[in-house]
């Protein structure tokens, strides 16, 4: 496979699914979920892709590049790094053998879109070509 996009649907929790009820004056609190089980979820998500059926994971363990825009429909402020990040780790093990294998990448936010969304272009990339 030289190169492959992936459009995978955010499951965005709204702001007070998880929260407890307290009283006037307290923060409310979201119920923990650990950077580990978000990113098995994103797994899922991605091996549930109909162009990944029937191919041995993961596909690519040679140099490959990568280039994401993340659709939000509201307007929060959010870090490309970290998001991008959290990318680089969820794909390692599915998309590649691990994020040191990014030779060259590229990152889009899209704050106001109609959709919570990652479009994710990963090709093979030629170190010698560019």
């Amino acid at each position: 496979m030289r190169r492959l996009r992936l459009v995978i649907p955010m499951r965005c929790a709204s702001k007070h699914e998880g929260q407890e009820v307290v009283r006037a004056r307290q923060r409310p609190m979201k119920a923990p979920k650990s950077y580990r089980d978000k990113q098995d979820e994103f797994r899922t998500l991605v091996r549930a892709d109909p162009q990944l059926r029937g191919i041995s994971l993961p596909i690519w363990r040679g140099p490959v590049g990568f280039y994401a825009v993340l659709y939000f429909s509201d307007r929060r402020r959010r870090d490309l790094d970290n998001l991008v990040g959290f990318l680089y780790d969820a794909c390692s093990g599915v998309l590649w053998v691990d994020d040191h294998q990014v030779y060259q990448s590229g990152e889009r936010k899209i704050l106001g879109h109609s959709v919570d969304q990652i479009v994710i272009d990963i090709w093979a990339y030629d170190p010698l070509r560019g």
